[in-house]
This record gives structure tokens, sequence and C-alpha cells, in this order.
């Protein structure tokens, strides 16, 4: 039994194969209310890539339901994953990116999440959640990471470089993440700390 004498429903945690994972997918988003908060370990692949999702979901953005999505960075090294987001960064999601991307898992306002059942694994069907104390915690973790994460860079952006790279060091990413943040070489990047050290007469970027 759930707190106060609710019950929780025998379907709080279901298991579905592969096969009706699009069919989950439409049923949560249609049965759902609030942000749609997704994390992605494999970008433009499974559910979100069927054309029924696609147009379910961005016909919700459209009606103002809030979209955001954390990215791992390496999306920034394929033209074609670039283009994947960028058509739905003009959809309306509000995007960020991580160095590395531990779980792959979408929590559905406050009542759903649905996330393949291995850790670390986009194989082996999908887990639909809707356990409160679970959706809660997927929800926080959520929040954290985007917390961390970083805007997708845009060509545009008017911040120098040096302090790109201090937002960047701040935030504890590594040289080689840094370097495809700013799409330069590891070479530059640590060139251009060096160079920031002896300016400020620093022994160390700590």
């Amino acid at each position: 039994r759930a707190g106060r004498g609710r019950e929780i429903a025998p379907t709080a945690i279901e298991v579905l194969p592969v096969d009706v994972e699009v069919t989950a997918v439409e049923e949560v988003l249609r049965t759902t209310a609030g942000v749609v908060r997704a994390v992605h370990l494999d970008v433009a692949s499974g559910p979100v890539t069927d054309p029924a999702v696609l147009r379910l979901t961005r016909s919700q953005m459209a009606l103002g339901r809030e979209v955001r999505s954390i990215y791992p960075m390496a999306v920034l090294d394929d033209p074609a994953l670039l283009g994947w987001i960028g058509d739905w960064a003009v959809a309306g999601e509000q995007q960020r990116v991580v160095d590395k991307v531990a779980h792959e898992f979408v929590v559905f306002g406050d009542e759903a999440v649905i996330a393949p059942p291995h850790w670390g694994s986009t194989e082996g069907g999908t887990v639909v959640i809707r356990l409160p104390l679970l959706v809660q915690a997927f929800g926080r973790l959520f929040e954290d990471a985007w917390a961390g994460a970083l805007p997708v860079p845009q060509s545009n952006d008017s911040a120098d470089v040096g302090t790109r790279l201090f937002t960047l060091l701040a935030a504890g990413f590594k040289d080689e993440a840094i370097a495809r943040y700013l799409g330069v070489g590891v070479r530059t990047v640590r060139r251009r700390v060096a160079e920031s050290m002896d300016e400020l007469g620093v022994r160390t970027r700590f």
C-alpha cells in the first residue's frame, strides 16, 4: 500500500517488449500532462523516430507543451545528428548537452517515465514506470543533469572563446569535451588554458 491508504496500481511498473514501444510512447504522451524531460543516449533512434510519435510530440509542442532534452556532447561531431537536434530546436524543444549520458529515459510530467530496462543500454524493450516515488526520482535526476548541462552552442554566440573556455572549465568539463564544444582541437584548448594561467599568474587550472 502507498501512504494514506492508497493502493499502488499493479501496472505501476510494466516491462514491455520491443514491438510495442511506439504504442506505449504514444499512449503515455496522450494521457499525461506537464513538461516532457528527455535524456538521450542514442540520438535519432528508437520510438522518437516513428512518424506517429514525431507528429504527436510536435503537435503537443505547438499547443504549448514544454519539451526539454539533454544530449551527449558527441552530437556536436556529427552533422546528421546536429541537423536532427536542430530540427527539434526549431520546433521549440529546449536543449542542453553534457559530456556523457549515463542512461536514456523520458519523464512525462509527474505521471510516468519510459526507459530501457538495462542501465546504460537502449536494448531489451521498454519499462513504463508510474510509481510516484520513481517518477519523482527520475525527475530529480533529470533536473540535476539539466543544471550541470550546457546550451547547444550556436554559431552566432556573442561570448568570446576565452569566456566560454572559463565557463566550461568551471563546470568541470574535460579538455576533449571543451574542444568539441568550442569546435577547436584539444591542443588549442590546452594552449589557451596555459596562456590564461600565465596571464593570471596561477600554477594550476584549479
